[in-house]
């Protein structure tokens, strides 16, 4: 369960990000891969360097980096969410194609293209094999958000339908069902409006309305993926900021809308599922923005700056506890 957006500000900076809602910590920090490193796949049964820096949130198991999201040191970014149900991976490869673990599809597009017209242009050769990391890992079930420096934003499924790629024109992805249903359930929410409602006249009897806010009556505050879909979509694009820090400033006022907080959402096992960070993503910038469920401070990594000493993976200490109490 996770809730991503893009924003973008008037003074042309391009925000990406998102929240990770698990009932878990899976070992994550911020990891640093630099350019030509070793892009190993299990099923790709070739050998393959990353063209492109990349950086973002990430588990590193045996000496590499599973990424949650990034984004590379071209501008392209990529958020994978989870999917189940929808979801549908192959179970064999094709020599025609590029077989990939879908583990592995946010790092092999950071690593080897700089623009969304790029991917378009190469998605149809690859396949998505349903191969788990190692043996013990399970396959997740993901779907993928990405955006490039022109703003655009596409949305990447592997379906029984096969392996589609939509325009995103809101630029926001929760998780399950797909992409096209949270679209068309926009549609249900037309009448949401940040202005107040006018008195209203029933017969010769007017009724004003007592307090601000009555113009989103109805928007649905439960923390199911459409509900987030709702919130994220509105509250993103009804947000304008001005500038770069204006603008991080809004990304993570927006994304609490759907944060999860402690008890409010329990798994099938009884487990909590919370927030356990919010990242935000400055691609012009280089920069990378995060806080966690413990530690609200927002910290930045300065990812154009870092990338020009590192030669190995960097990662980064993950700063979880609130020191200020």
């Amino acid at each position: 369960m996770c809730t991503a957006i893009t924003l973008h500000t008037k003074d042309g900076n391009s925000l990406f990000g998102r929240t990770m809602d698990i009932e878990y910590n899976f070992g994550q920090s911020v990891v640093l891969s630099p350019s030509n490193f070793d892009f190993k796949d299990r099923i790709i049964g070739k050998q393959i360097k990353t063209k492109f820096a990349v950086i973002g949130m990430a588990s590193v198991v045996e000496g590499y980096p599973l990424f949650a999201e990034g984004f590379n040191e071209e501008g392209l970014a990529c958020v994978s969410l989870n999917f189940p149900q929808f979801c549908c991976y192959e179970e064999k490869t094709y020599k025609t194609k590029i077989n990939i673990a879908p583990y592995n599809l946010a790092f092999y597009l950071l690593g080897q293209f700089k623009t969304l017209k790029e991917i378009e242009q190469s998605i149809t050769n690859i396949n998505l094999v349903a191969e788990p990391f190692l043996p013990n890992l399970p396959v997740p079930p993901l779907h993928w958000i990405l955006t490039d420096k022109t703003g655009r934003s596409i949305t990447i499924e592997k379906t029984k339908r096969g392996l589609e790629i939509h325009e995103n024109p809101v630029g926001v992805l929760s998780n399950s069902p797909d992409f096209e249903w949270h679209m068309n359930n926009l549609r249900q929410y037309v009448c949401l409006t940040s202005e107040n409602p006018s008195p209203a006249l029933w017969g010769d009897f007017r009724i004003n309305p007592y307090a601000l806010g009555k113009g989103l009556q109805g928007m649905p505050g439960d923390f199911s993926s459409a509900s987030r879909f709702i919130r994220a979509t509105y509250f993103k694009l009804h947000s304008i900021p001005e500038s770069l820090k204006q603008g991080v400033i809004e990304f993570f006022h927006i994304l609490r809308t759907v944060s999860m907080i402690n008890g409010a959402v329990l798994t099938d096992k009884g487990k909590n599922a919370i927030t356990q960070y919010t990242s935000c993503m400055a691609l012009e910038e280089g920069k990378y923005f995060y806080h966690t469920y413990n530690n609200p401070q927002i910290r930045t990594i300065d990812f154009k700056s870092d990338i020009k000493n590192v030669s190995k993976l960097k990662i980064y200490p993950y700063e979880d506890i609130l020191n200020a109490i």
